[in-house]
């Protein structure tokens, strides 16, 4: 929480994990869709809040948040709205889709493994559902028990943008939502035709043509798979995201393999070392597309 001579305060969430807290938003809880037009929130419309059809009538970003275990679902939901989000708690997969079906969100935060009543539908098959809805499609975070590359191929499978492993840290999960979210809208704004753009990289799908600042780069198969799984991707992807997606399922590698394709992809990128395309996101083990300037466009 902001203190009184401007610093920001750190927030603590549990023994021993501390993070800046960039201050606490007026808390909204909702117990579903109908109690939520009581309190007068809006969905989408051409005429709704000021900031875009994800955020609350107050600017804050939307969440909704799946989560059938009550005191995970209770801490979780806090952790999100001490960090400003609007959040929408749901504890099956039923509320979960009558949320979705009246309200646009700036992501979903989806248990894996949901138990509750009536229908008992798994995390995944409820991001199908999600996918389906003919609606905005926010980008969704997998929360799970399970650590394996199997999981999180699954998970991306389906449709989900980000994994996290239970029990998180309130640190690593708050970097990943807001990384996932910043990918969305950049994706939103910069995704033109058949065309991925990020600052001044340009990869042209159709073409399979990269220009940087619009000089044209001639990348090598896999490090032309890595950069486009990066620019689809837009936020933090960790070595066994990148393993799962940009290597052939016939090939193994290790996390030594990753980093040279990543330094071999950096090199070929900013030969002169003008800027970092890339960096090494340490806390989890992956990497990430820094905060680039525009470039100048295909020449």
């Amino acid at each position: 929480m902001s203190q009184s001579d401007g610093t920001v305060a750190e927030h603590e969430t549990g023994p021993g994990t501390r993070f800046p807290c960039a201050g606490a938003a007026r808390s909204f809880r909702r117990t579903g869709p109908a109690e939520s037009a009581k309190r007068g929130y809006r969905g989408t419309g051409a005429h709704g809040a000021r900031t875009g059809r994800n955020s609350g009538h107050d600017g804050h970003m939307k969440i909704l948040l799946v989560e059938d275990q009550a005191l995970e679902r209770e801490r979780t939901e806090r952790l999100l709205e001490d960090r400003g989000y609007v959040v929408d708690a749901a504890a099956t997969a039923d509320e979960a889709l009558d949320f979705a079906r009246v309200y646009d969100y700036a992501a979903a935060i989806v248990d894996l493994h949901l138990t509750n009543p009536p229908t008992r539908m798994e995390g995944l098959e409820l991001i199908g559902q999600f996918r389906r809805l003919r609606r905005h499609h926010f980008p969704v975070l997998v929360m799970t028990l399970r650590n394996d590359v199997e999981t999180e191929v699954q998970v991306f499978e389906a449709g989900g943008n980000e994994f996290v492993t239970k029990p998180y840290l309130p640190t690593i999960l708050l970097i990943r939502l807001h990384a996932m979210i910043q990918a969305a809208q950049r994706r939103t704004q910069s995704l033109d035709g058949t065309v991925l753009r990020h600052g001044p990289i340009e990869l042209d799908v159709i073409r399979a043509e990269v220009r940087v600042h619009g000089r044209k780069v001639d990348l090598p198969a896999m490090e032309f798979r890595l950069l486009k799984y990066l620019l689809m991707t837009g936020g933090t992807v960790s070595t066994n995201e990148i393993v799962a997606h940009v290597w052939p399922s016939t090939r193994s590698a290790s996390a030594n393999n990753v980093h040279n394709l990543v330094s071999k992809l950096r090199r070929l990128l900013d030969p002169d070392q003008t800027f970092s395309p890339i960096r090494h996101v340490p806390e989890i083990r992956g990497y990430c597309l820094n905060d680039l300037p525009g470039g100048t466009g295909p020449g």
